[in-house]
């Protein structure tokens, strides 16, 4: 049997409205076509380094520590200096032009294809490089280079750059042989997706572990951080309360620094919650809409203490904010005392502005304050700067872009619970309190010890970097040096524990704000072994509903354990209950009628979470049931199987119903509160 064709990635399309049998003529054609519609506004093609930031604004979120974004034009190492040249720099660039212009991928999305034409151009063996001439063969070697360079992650998206570009030149007719490519040896890396099994009686099975989770010993040490790091230390204390923030909130790093300035309030059903503005990276858009997140009742007391003392803490840093809000630009108000002379020297600024000392002319040169001589001074080489050019030093520092526009306004420094002066996280450099910035991404994984390129000290890591985390400052000893966590990997486990908590996929996938409840399993890092164990123990506690349940009534209760371990060997959470189906032994074949008197389909007595699952389903089912009937009086076809088989469905969902206390209600009315939508 001949096989399919291969599928095209969804983001490769035909640039050109006509190709032309030749090549070559095909390239200079996307040549031409991308600089006469170039959306990255004034950049020099010849240049091999391109600032799209203008272009790219609209992605770039206020805690990113980046504000400049640059695509970078050079080959791989070790010559990552040179640039790539001629017709076959050419055409990457103008590809990455067409693909911005069709897609609006941001700059971290197009370097990465950037980076699978660096592994093209080193698996070329001769100087002269052509685009023609790109093979499977060389596409293959620039894959096992990858592979042998980089780390898995890394050199899993080299290759699936590596394909994009393969179906770009097949789709635009740029090379002379039909490449149809794709590297044999490409697989997502393990730690990115999949299930590891082990026995059931494994003594190992109840623990939950996972590289993408944070460690106990790590969640104790941010405890011990907590308690100790004191007010004083600004910038210090403040991140420890964002980190116990994105603990106990589960909501990603940017949602976190971006949080509003606001007090934990109660709703009319006695919930509290905070407001945050969701985000993601890939979304890439400024503009989001603020969200009400429901706080666990245990967790209350301590994100209140949290909110309050970041309030307090930043107090003095958000009155600054305000007033460069309100004027414009920087309090002036610190250069009084020199107001009546008229300029400044080099030690004046140092003492205004607590610059470390002999370092007051950098000041003034890395903001290109113009200086002049001293008045009254014979020696020229005496120097000192106007107030108006030391005003202009002081604003070049100020950020009065918005962080986020959210809910239709715009969210400013004065706005958020994150803000901190200048360089306050910045062990090397002065702080300056005259400006304001919000706490990024990077000073977050500085605090964590998450960058290990850049951590000093420790057995694992570089002797040359320069960063302490808070791990090394505030800790004795060398365990303190080895402890590090990724601020995501609070999100893991959050999640992780909620779901172990018995919280349901649909409602996880609510609560973290997410779109899909396939994304919600990605977090959940419960082993398919600990979650058969503890379905066991549910259904001997007398938890679980259903076909088991019923008939657990009926064996000695000396029996009920081996019977519920030969019975229950898989768990799979199927929307409105669970699946005790194994599908290593077998295939299900009423994989679309679980809610259908199926003898695997069962669900927790107290699941609460699932209450909108089932009236969805109810709804849906009735709605199904009413024009099954209607056709069955007409004799149409096998309308009574359907009848019979939508009888069975509401029977089993309003037996959950009853269970949760929820009473029969009208499906019509139910679907038009929800706009319709199933």
């Amino acid at each position: 049997m001949a096989r399919k064709p291969r599928k095209s990635m969804s983001n490769v399309v035909q640039f050109l409205d006509k190709l032309d049998e030749n090549c070559i003529k095909n390239q200079e054609a996307i040549i031409g076509l991308a600089k006469r519609i170039n959306p990255f506004h004034e950049i020099d093609w010849t240049t091999p380094k391109w600032n799209v930031t203008q272009s790219v604004q609209h992605k770039i979120r206020g805690h990113e520590t980046r504000k400049t974004k640059y695509l970078n034009y050079f080959r791989n190492v070790p010559n990552q200096s040179v640039a790539l040249d001629g017709r076959f720099a050419d055409v990457i660039k103008a590809m990455t032009v067409l693909r911005f212009h069709r897609g609006g991928q941001g700059a971290p999305n197009q370097q990465r294809f950037i980076d699978g034409w660096r592994y093209i151009h080193d698996a070329f063996e001769t100087e002269e490089r052509q685009i023609q001439h790109v093979t499977p063969e060389i596409l293959n070697k620039a894959c096992r280079q990858a592979s042998n360079r980089l780390a898995e992650n890394t050199a899993y998206n080299v290759h699936k750059s590596i394909h994009e570009i393969a179906d770009l030149l097949d789709k635009n007719k740029l090379v002379k042989v039909h490449l149809g490519f794709r590297y044999a040896a490409a697989r997502r890396p393990q730690n990115t997706s999949g299930i590891g099994y082990a026995r059931l009686d494994d003594p190992n099975s109840l623990e939950t572990s996972n590289s993408q989770m944070a460690d106990e010993s790590v969640l104790e040490a941010l405890g011990i951080l907590y308690q100790k790091i004191p007010k004083e230390a600004l910038a210090d204390r403040v991140r420890i309360l964002l980190v116990t923030l994105a603990i106990f909130l589960g909501r990603r790093i940017g949602e976190i620094l971006t949080m509003p300035l606001q007090v934990v309030q109660c709703n009319e059903n006695e919930t509290y919650y905070i407001i945050t503005y969701p985000q993601k990276w890939s979304q890439g858009d400024l503009e989001v809409k603020e969200e009400r997140v429901p706080l666990a009742t245990a967790s209350v007391e301590l994100i209140k203490a949290v909110i309050d003392e970041l309030k307090e803490l930043t107090q003095t840093t958000r009155s600054t904010a305000e007033y460069i809000h309100k004027h414009g630009h920087a309090d002036y108000g610190l250069l009084k005392e020199y107001e009546p002379r008229g300029w400044m020297t080099a030690g004046d600024i140092e003492r205004c502005f607590g610059v470390s000392k002999g370092n007051g002319q950098a000041w003034a040169r890395n903001r290109k304050v113009v200086a002049q001589p001293r008045p009254n001074r014979k020696r020229s080489s005496l120097i000192c700067w106007s107030l108006d050019q030391v005003k202009l030093g002081m604003d070049a520092d100020l950020d009065l872009r918005p962080m986020l526009v959210a809910a239709n306004r715009k969210v400013f420094h004065k706005d958020c619970l994150a803000i901190l002066p200048l360089n306050a996280c910045q062990s090397e450099k002065c702080t300056f309190e005259y400006a304001v910035r919000l706490v990024d991404w990077q000073q977050i994984s500085d605090f964590l010890g998450s960058g290990k390129t850049r951590r000093k000290g420790g057995e694992n890591y570089p002797k040359k970097g320069k960063v302490l985390s808070a791990f090394d400052r505030y800790l004795d000893g060398e365990e303190g040096k080895r402890l590090a966590v990724n601020s995501h990997a609070f999100r893991h486990t959050l999640n992780t524990w909620l779901d172990e908590g018995g919280m349901s996929d649909a409602a996880q996938t609510r609560w973290f704000n997410r779109k899909n409840p396939r994304d919600t399993k990605a977090y959940q890092h419960t082993s398919p072994t600990k979650a058969a164990l503890m379905v066991r123990r549910d259904l001997l506690d007398g938890k679980i509903s259903g076909p088991l349940a019923e008939q657990i009534k009926y064996i000695p209760i000396g029996l009920h354990e081996a019977f519920a371990k030969a019975r229950i060997r898989a768990v799979h959470d199927v929307g409105p209950g669970l699946c005790f189906h194994d599908f290593s032994q077998m295939p299900c074949s009423r994989f679309l009628q679980c809610t259908a008197s199926c003898d695997d389909f069962h669900w927790r007595s107290d699941d609460v979470g699932r209450i909108d699952d089932l009236k969805r389903q109810f709804a849906i089912t009735m709605l199904a049931r009413d024009v099954a009937e209607q056709r069955a009086a007409l004799g149409r076809g096998r309308s009574k199987d359907w009848l019979a088989n939508s009888d069975k469905k509401v029977a089993v969902l309003r037996q959950q119903m009853r269970e949760q206390g929820v009473a029969d209600f009208d499906p019509n009315e139910y679907m038009s509160s929800k706009g319709g939508v199933a």
